[in-house]
């Protein structure tokens, strides 16, 4: 049919007894701007435009109601459409609408908002089986604002864990999916097992926020990664405490010393001499921005806590960093290597040299937390602590305003330094220290 016209248009009507068929309508002598009843079917009308289209309606009104509705049939010649044609449509109207006290209008609203339901249930039963695991990554990683780390080990979890889900729709990831994998996973390496469940979980989260039908549900209402939550099935792993202790500096230190690789020496040295998360350090660059010979310090934009980091160099940091400069292979990365990211990244094979040689097994967050323990046992102050390792404490008001400049910082870490050293078997006297400036003795660091 016909997009609707109204009832109220102002058109004259010839009241003559006339029958509409194909030898009226093709007549030559009918008016502009007329209409034209069907002495045979009460409501069948042919209407003539000021331009002389000609267009069949039905006229007439609602049985049982005052309502008046017109409703277009076609235009006449067009889609082969025939006075007997409209007939037809019209008598089925006036059947099946109008005889029921039905106004044809909300009756075809009504079917137009089925179509319109059904389309959307078909669509989204389509978008439903190609949202698959793998796209949901893909979409994930492209909305939020991940590290490039982060997004490489997001992949490796996926990819090597559950390489048979890729592509699974995430409506067919069932619970005991979840469950039998995360058992499987935990037979071996049990944190491991924890992690890909936490990386699936956040795909189901996103996914429940991205993906809606035409009522804005979520097409994946249920989180299976919530089974393990609800049969307390998540592995309880210890927190790691572990720390390098005083006794243990001194061969871990000549371990690192005599490694061949020098980027990854001095990174462990940095990590160690600063207390910097690995990701931190791994991503040092020169500059303002980065590693400040000249201001003498550290800074770092994209930290866990999403809180900018400005640390002072030690005096042993800065001759080693400036070392590292006149030796540069890269004017971009302090740490530079030979892999994706351009800079060094998780230097393991290193890392199980040094624990081989030394005796001293370590994380890189082992030398964060070493770091703090020493600061502790110095007797620095607990906020001037949070500030060199950035932690941060929203509950904590007072650390709202406690404003510790760099300069600030500077004796702390120097304090810090100097005791790792001395733990280390270090002497300040080496090529790398900076005879310029006045060393801290040990025993001031005592006397705080």
């Amino acid at each position: 049919m016909a997009k609707d016209t109204s009832a109220t248009d102002k058109v004259a009507v010839d009241e003559k007894p006339i029958i509409l068929n194909k030898t009226f309508v093709d007549r030559c002598d009918l008016q502009p701007g007329k209409k034209y009843r069907d002495s045979k079917l009460s409501g069948f009308t042919l209407r003539i435009t000021n331009a002389g289209t000609k267009t069949y309606c039905l006229d007439t009104r609602i049985k049982g109601t005052r309502d008046r509705v017109t409703v277009a049939i076609g235009e006449h010649g067009k889609d082969g459409m025939t006075a007997d044609k409209a007939r037809k449509i019209a008598d089925g109207l006036i059947a099946n609408y109008i005889k029921q006290g039905l106004n044809p209008h909300d009756e075809r609203q009504k079917k137009a908002e089925l179509a319109a339901h059904e389309k959307a249930v078909v669509k989204a039963r389509e978008q439903l089986r190609t949202t698959t695991l793998a796209v949901v990554l893909d979409a994930y990683i492209q909305a939020k604002k991940l590290k490039p780390s982060t997004v490489y080990n997001y992949r490796c979890v996926v990819n090597s864990k559950l390489p048979d889900w890729l592509d699974l729709p995430l409506a067919d990831i069932t619970k005991e999916m979840i469950e039998n994998r995360h058992r499987q996973i935990s037979d071996k390496h049990p944190g491991e097992a924890d992690n890909v469940m936490r990386v699936v979980r956040a795909l189901f989260t996103f996914a429940a926020y991205k993906y809606e039908n035409e009522n804005g549900e979520p097409l994946v209402a249920v989180n299976p990664v919530r089974r393990l939550s609800q049969n307390n099935q998540w592995n309880k792993l210890p927190r790691r405490q572990g720390v390098i202790k005083a006794h243990e500096l001194e061969p871990w230190w000549k371990a690192v010393q005599a490694l061949d690789n020098s980027t990854v020496r001095d990174y462990l040295i940095l990590l160690l001499l600063t207390g910097l998360r690995k990701a931190e350090a791994e991503s040092l660059t020169w500059g303002t921005r980065g590693v400040d010979l000249n201001a003498r310090t550290l800074f770092v934009q994209e930290t866990k806590n999403h809180e900018p980091l400005l640390l002072p160099l030690s005096d042993y940091l800065h001759a080693m960093l400036l070392e590292r400069w006149q030796n540069r292979s890269s004017n971009e990365w302090v740490f530079p290597g030979d892999n994706k990211f351009g800079h060094v990244s998780d230097p393991r094979y290193q890392i199980a040299i040094v624990t081989e040689v030394s005796g001293v097994a370590f994380t890189p967050h082992d030398l964060r937390r070493t770091f703090i323990t020493v600061a502790d046992g110095l007797g620095i102050g607990g906020y001037t602590i949070k500030k060199l390792v950035n932690h941060k404490n929203a509950a904590d008001v007072t650390a709202g305003y406690f404003v510790a400049e760099v300069e600030r910082l500077r004796e702390p870490m120097e304090l810090i330094t100097i005791r790792l050293l001395e733990h280390a078997g270090v002497k300040q006297a080496t090529k790398r220290s900076v005879k310029s400036r006045k060393v801290v003795p040990l025993n001031r660091a005592k006397s705080r």
